[in-house]
């Protein structure tokens, strides 16, 4: 399996981060910013994975993030954590208690946030409800973490699925708003497709 920066299942990225890491800031970018280091330069790191023993690993990814106005991503596939074994293959206990740990440092800087959470809308699967309960628990955590819901379009081992519905979307959106978080936005809305599912 090929590692990519984004997309794809976090384990790939952060294996390629660990071989590349390097203690520090340790290069600047294009426009003079600071980059942690090679594998830094899109601005996120997927912190979902880290297993216990990696905790010191997981404050160092946001210590960076920090420093270098960076920030950690952290997917939420699933709520229920029957659904995110269905999805993923694994528990998202991890994720769980690595997104708790994340979120004491929200408050260290509040612009740009230093931690940012996610969950692809997935049909079928993830609804307004799971959305609702993923964004409870992230409001628990911290109200002000940013929560992007993304489209999904169909591709790899799901492509009999059709691409988000608007109406779908739109009830996710209300759903996190309601639930508490302050900074709720659909991303990729150009995947959206019309109407709803039949």
């Amino acid at each position: 399996m090929k590692s990519r920066p984004t997309g794809g299942f976090p384990r790939a990225v952060n294996a390629k981060n660990k071989r590349r890491e390097k203690p520090g800031l340790c290069e600047r970018g294009r426009h003079g910013r600071r980059l942690a280091n090679a594998s830094y330069r899109r601005g996120f790191v997927r912190a979902a994975y880290l297993a216990f023993g990696e905790i010191e690993r997981l404050r160092r990814m946001m210590e960076i993030a920090l420093a270098s106005g960076g920030c950690v991503k952290v997917d939420v596939k699933a709520a229920d954590e029957n659904l995110h074994a269905a999805l993923t293959g694994a528990s998202n206990r991890q994720t769980w208690e690595n997104l708790a740990r994340l979120a004491e440092y929200v408050p260290r800087r509040p612009s740009p946030p230093p931690l940012v959470a996610s969950t692809l809308l997935v049909p079928g699967y993830v609804d307004e409800d799971e959305v609702g309960v993923i964004a409870s628990r992230l409001a628990a955590l911290n109200d002000d973490i940013p929560y992007s819901l993304l489209a999904f379009y169909p591709s790899h081992q799901m492509r009999d699925l059709p691409t988000t519905s608007r109406a779908h979307a739109e009830r996710c959106y209300r759903a996190a708003r309601g639930a508490g978080l302050k900074r709720v936005r659909l991303a990729n809305v150009h995947l959206l497709g019309p109407g709803d599912y039949a």
